[in-house]
């Protein structure tokens, strides 16, 4: 894979050649980048990821996938700590209008689409049955609800992403 964005807070941004899904960016995180998708808890943290975004050339229309997730059958985003298979998900994710003002989000205008309730599609109306993800906007910031696996993105930030080593010294 390309070189990251250099880190930032534990957070490093990344862009790959073809667009991936959720699923394949928590992996890249868990695997390749031994961290796992960012947990966003600051206005500093989004601005050093939009920073970092737009020096790997993220333009105005990318995103990038992040760490909030929601099983089709729960009722609420968490931020995600562990593959879902494992069971292990973090600290609830509020929807804006249920933040608890300590708690930090920056969903977009209706999102995530009907808060605490199951997801439901916005063409048939019908519960989702596939589970939600999290990508941030590369131009503003803000976080909108997508289909983890059929919804892609060229971006993803990890956190827990141990700096590159040093180059070893010169000899004398």
């Amino acid at each position: 894979p390309p070189p990251p964005s250099p880190p930032f807070y534990g957070l490093a941004a990344f862009k790959v050649e073809t667009p991936i899904n959720a699923e394949q960016a928590y992996e890249l995180c868990s695997g390749t980048h031994s961290g796992t998708l960012a947990e966003i808890t600051s206005d500093t943290q989004t601005k050093e990821i939009l920073s970092a975004l737009k020096e790997l050339g993220a333009g105005s229309l990318a995103g990038a996938w992040i760490g909030g997730y929601k099983a089709a059958e729960d009722s609420g985003f968490r931020w995600r700590i562990e593959a879902p298979s494992r069971g292990a998900v973090g600290a609830y994710i509020p929807p804006s209008e249920l933040a608890d003002p300590a708690a930090f989000t920056k969903w977009a205008n209706n999102e995530p689409a009907n808060g605490t309730a199951p997801q439901r599609d916005v063409v048939t109306n019908s519960q989702c049955t596939t589970s939600r993800c999290v990508k941030v906007d590369a131009s503003t910031g803000e976080w909108s609800a997508k289909d983890c696996l059929s919804e892609y993105a060229l971006y993803y930030v990890c956190s827990g992403v141990a700096p590159p080593p040093s180059p070893p010294p010169s000899p004398p």
